[in-house]
Order: C-alpha cells, then sequence, then structure tokens
C-alpha cells in the first residue's frame, strides 16, 4: 500500500521508522539513507494510507525509532530485501498469480 501510495522503492518503505510518519498531517517523512536519490523529503499521503499505518502501529511492538516493517526476529533491525522478496512470492502464490517477469514490488509504484 505504501509503494503505491507514496511512489517509493520497497528500499525505502522497508528504512521507515516509526517517527517518520506524521498522522496528524498525514505526511511520510524520508530520510537520506533511506533513499536511493540520498535527498530528504516528505510526502503526503491519502486516508486509506495513513489508516494502515495507524493499524500497524497498534500492532506493532516498537515505537520510536523502531522499524515501520522489522525483521522477523529483531523488531529493533528493518526487514532484509530478501524477505521482502519472499513476501512477495508468498503474496503471488496466495494470489493465484504465477511469478511474471517484471512484476514485482518495484510494480506497485506504478
Amino acid at each position: 500500500m505504501l509503494a503505491h501510495a507514496t511512489r517509493h522503492r520497497i528500499g525505502a518503505i522497508r528504512r521507515l521508522r516509526w517517527r517518520d510518519i506524521d498522522y496528524e498531517q498525514r505526511i511520510v517523512s524520508w530520510r537520506a539513507e533511506g533513499e536511493k536519490t540520498g535527498h530528504v523529503h516528505r510526502t503526503p499521503v491519502d486516508d486509506e494510507a495513513i489508516g494502515a499505518l495507524a493499524e500497524a502501529r497498534r500492532h506493532a511492538s516498537g515505537t520510536g525509532d523502531a522499524p515501520v516493517l522489522p525483521a522477523p526476529l529483531d523488531a529493533l533491525t528493518c526487514v532484509s530485501l530478501a524477505r521482502v522478496g519472499t513476501w512477495w512470492m508468498i503474496a503471488e502464490r496466495q494470489a493465484e498469480l504465477g511469478p511474471k517477469p517484471g512484476r514485482g514490488s518495484h510494480s506497485l509504484r506504478q
């Protein structure tokens, strides 16, 4: 949902921290170290995305500097790109889509 709502790469999304989300202004702040371009910037998000983030936050074990997408065995470490790839393959199977070249987390931005 965040890839689609913000048009950001999964690499940047997986590095988001809870402190990067402003629920009142409905803005996600992107830090330079998480961005491929290395630029700090902010992106407004719609009600659906902020609602999904708020729901995820209610179930999260970390706060503040903890990652929005934590590693399964370490709530203070961002999930790995390899794990995100595994999640994508699981989602493809569950949706009965079958693998297709060019379709992956990057396509969610389109």
